[in-house]
């Protein structure tokens, strides 16, 4: 976990709005390549045309 920020009264403040949903930004890079899918479950917004690579701020990899 992070020094620089309390995880549980950020949770905590929000919880106060209704049920803050985390989204794991380390897993859904790992799993997904993007966040945005598990962004746009987060939201409801599930039936989006994107492109598959959404990847706008990343280097390219080297051909092998």
């Amino acid at each position: 976990e992070s020094w620089y920020f309390d995880r549980e009264r950020i949770v905590r403040f929000w919880s106060s709005f209704g049920d803050p949903v985390l989204i794991d930004y380390d897993r859904e890079i790992a799993e997904n390549g993007s966040i945005l899918p598990a962004l746009f479950d987060a939201t409801g917004v599930r039936d989006i045309a994107m492109p598959t690579d959404v990847r706008m701020n990343s280097t390219p990899t080297a051909a092998p």
